[in-house]
């Protein structure tokens, strides 16, 4: 199979702005709306979508529905339910970039107890190059109260941008 990083890259920019917009229009919508309404739109346009792939499918959506741990998918899309409504429900709270900060930090945590909980081996990642910014090249940062919320504030040194 061929590799085209070219076309990945597109796909993941395409993705990404795809969530974002969806996030916004959550968020958007959860302040003037109740947060479980604004999941069941979220969520009946993304069955469609995934009944309309899976439709293409050889065996159609019959095959690609068959599971052999029902139990199992059904935990797993409970938690997706309830995440997603922890996360609108956050949008409208705390704002969309802070909510997104904390939750974003949650595949980080997941590596992290994988090694203790899991009993998973770590593997050695070599990086070859040097990054531009340290934190020795920070020579301030500060919480800063604004408007509306907080911003961090970042002071660099003479190397720093």
């Amino acid at each position: 199979m061929k590799q085209n990083d070219g076309r990945a890259i597109l796909y993941m920019i395409g993705v990404s702005a795809i969530f974002s917009v969806q996030d916004g229009f959550s968020r958007h919508l959860a302040e003037a709306y109740n947060v479980n309404l604004v999941l069941m739109l979220r969520y009946w346009f993304l069955g469609i979508f995934v009944m309309a792939l899976a439709q293409r499918q050889q065996g159609g959506i019959a095959k690609v529905a068959r599971t052999r741990q029902p139990l199992l998918q059904l935990v797993r899309g409970l938690l997706l339910i309830t995440e997603t409504t922890m996360v609108v429900w956050a949008f409208t709270r705390i704002g969309l970039a802070e909510s997104h900060a904390i939750f974003a930090s949650y595949p980080l945590i997941a590596v992290a107890f994988s090694v203790p909980i899991l009993r998973e081996q770590p593997i050695m990642v070599n990086v070859e190059k040097q990054a531009f910014l340290t934190e020795g090249s920070v020579s301030e940062a500060k919480v800063v109260d604004v408007v509306g919320g907080f911003a961090l504030r970042v002071q660099f040194d003479a190397r720093g941008v």
